[in-house]
């Protein structure tokens, strides 16, 4: 699955015309169901000062989106 994540949000690029409409360097983003945290490192990429609230409540998910973040 994260394979599959991971075509869609950095090489279809499919959420970028979304995020590529904010229209301040600041932005706040919600992101609910964080899946294992590739969303937010593509926004926190295309948006370094940006504010990302994200929440996953599956427990593995949860962990990776932690290990991913960390860098681990």
């Amino acid at each position: 699955m994260s394979s599959y994540i991971f075509r869609e949000i950095f090489i279809d690029e499919c959420y970028d015309e979304a995020l590529q409409s904010i229209t301040t360097d600041f932005p706040y983003i919600l992101e609910i169901g964080g899946n294992t945290g590739l969303f937010a490192l593509r926004s926190k990429t295309l948006y370094p000062k940006a504010h990302i609230h994200s929440f996953e409540p599956e427990a593995q998910n949860y962990s990776a989106f932690k290990s991913l973040i960390k860098g681990e």
